[in-house]
């Protein structure tokens, strides 16, 4: 989440989106010390089966909004327009 309000906070899309991947890597470390808390029996099978699960869903967000990112325009700060269009 911290990658997340970072890269919002950027300024720029091409920033949020880099760490945007960031969190998305982030998540699949998650995903993959799922394994070992089941190895060290801190969850079980269904517990960790249930929480990636879950974070194949925050990934596919991720996903979405960097996608959603790269063919959007970003915004002037000053006037929350697209920074490609005339303002009156």
């Amino acid at each position: 989440m911290n990658n997340i309000a970072e890269g919002f906070d950027s300024g720029s899309n091409t920033r949020f989106c880099y760490f945007l991947n960031v969190a998305k890597g982030s998540c699949s470390e998650v995903r993959s010390m799922l394994f070992l808390c089941e190895d060290l029996k801190i969850c079980n099978e269904d517990e960790r089966t249930r929480l990636q699960s879950i974070t194949k869903q925050i990934n596919t967000g991720i996903v979405k909004m960097i996608s959603h990112l790269k063919t959007t325009p970003p915004l002037n700060p000053i006037t929350n327009q697209p920074s490609n269009s005339v303002t009156q």
